[in-house]
């Protein structure tokens, strides 16, 4: 097989006006992909605050994220930041709202302990009274008074076990009844130091408990700004899959891990299907140049991501693949049929690396200084074949049409 690598650098001063040009627009077209990415990310957070809105019952903190603000980079940064100030602000809205609503339902939920409460308080202090109006002697009025403060410090230690538990319980995130019932035990109990203990375990769950949901809606918003964020992949469906396993996960710390697994797939996937605007410059210049030298862009076939796949003149069954991978360029004959023989595969091998030369010289010419030139000897190995087919009705239904891996201005 007859493969060239050749390893480039881009020096600005000699690129051209039209090189700079095709710079320029790579450069646009991945400000516009992150603008895209942010927008949709964002609007999928919308539709989160939405869903939390709808069942707390809050539908006047809703937001709506508005018309798609077209192409245009700053139009949908402008968009995007005008949206999530207004997000951020509804977000605070529910959460005060929740908290109000919660306190109340608190204050409901423990209204017949904190009744109990109040009538062992009064009986307390009015049996406190009782014993000191009986004591007249001088000796037994001072051991009522005595007595009479033991109530006192009493019903202050109750007020503020009371205020101690309403204020935990209010900050639950989401309805407990489990926790309201350890609050109503505390109330009830008679033994300070029990209430005490109790009272510890119950800020302990507490806090155990808002972790967790807090884990759990960050890990609903990763997900839904993942899925809104990979629709235009390729091929989605790995993600997807990772996705739906999350989202039904049992264990939290799976659902992390799989979504964080899921992030790392889209990284990858994004990173190939839409190269770093010098990778896409350079593939472009490889293109042209191939071009110059009467190579067609083979309309319906992509081998992989990140690469374009080219007809020579002529030949009927066999291809030339171009790569931009790192800092090199890969160039290698392919058979476009299964039928070929093994003299026209080492012929058009031959052809590829008398093309090198001149290839290299087109690439000068846009922008890209070829380095070192890597070559295989034409017919040690055979070539690889890469079907020729145009993707079928089902395929495009479920995905974005194939198309050559540059990126549409």
């Amino acid at each position: 097989m007859s493969s060239s690598f050749i390893t480039f650098d881009l020096v600005g001063a000699a690129i051209d006006s039209a090189a700079e040009a095709s710079a320029r627009a790579a450069r646009e077209r991945a400000e516009l992909d992150a603008a895209r990415s942010r927008r949709r990310r964002l609007t999928a957070r919308v539709r989160v605050h939405e869903q939390q809105c709808m069942s707390s019952g809050a539908a006047e903190f809703v937001v709506t994220a508005g018309a798609d603000p077209g192409r245009d980079v700053r139009a949908i940064d402008a968009a995007c930041a005008a949206l999530e100030a207004e997000l951020v602000a509804a977000v605070g809205k529910l959460a005060a709202w929740s908290q109000t609503r919660r306190r109340a339902e608190v204050d409901a939920e423990l209204a017949g302990a904190l009744a109990d409460l109040a009538c062992r308080e009064a009986a307390a202090v009015d049996s406190a009274r009782r014993e000191a109006v009986a004591d007249s002697a001088p000796r037994e009025v001072s051991g009522a008074v005595s007595r009479g403060s033991a109530p006192n410090r009493s019903a202050a230690a109750a007020k503020a076990r009371r205020e101690r538990v309403e204020q935990l319980l209010a900050t639950l995130l989401e309805p407990d009844s489990a926790l309201l019932a350890a609050g109503v035990e505390i109330l009830r109990t008679t033994d300070p130091a029990r209430a005490r203990l109790l009272t510890s375990d119950l800020s302990r769950r507490i806090r155990t408990v808002k972790l967790a949901t807090e884990a759990a809606r960050a890990t609903r918003t990763a997900i839904a700004e993942l899925r809104a964020d990979t629709v235009d992949l390729r091929d989605p469906d790995p993600i997807t899959d990772l996705l739906d396993r999350a989202e039904t996960a049992l264990d939290p710390s799976t659902a992390a891990t799989l979504v964080d697994r899921a992030m790392t797939l889209a990284e990858r996937a994004r990173a190939v299907e839409r190269p770093e605007p010098e990778a896409a410059f350079v593939l472009d210049a490889v293109t042209a140049a191939l071009t110059d030298l009467g190579y067609t862009v083979d309309p319906v076939m992509v081998v992989t991501p990140g690469s374009v796949l080219v007809n020579r003149p002529g030949a009927a069954r066999h291809s030339v693949l171009a790569q931009v991978v790192d800092d090199e360029i890969a160039l290698r004959t392919v058979r476009t049929s299964s039928d070929t023989r093994p003299d026209d595969d080492r012929a058009q091998d031959r052809a590829l690396c008398d093309d090198i030369d001149q290839i290299a010289a087109g690439l000068r010419t846009r922008g890209v200084t070829p380095g070192r030139i890597r070559r295989a000897p034409a017919g040690i190995a055979a070539l690889p074949l890469v079907e020729r087919a145009v993707p079928t009705a089902a395929r495009t239904a479920k995905r974005r049409p194939a198309t050559t891996e540059r990126s549409a201005p």
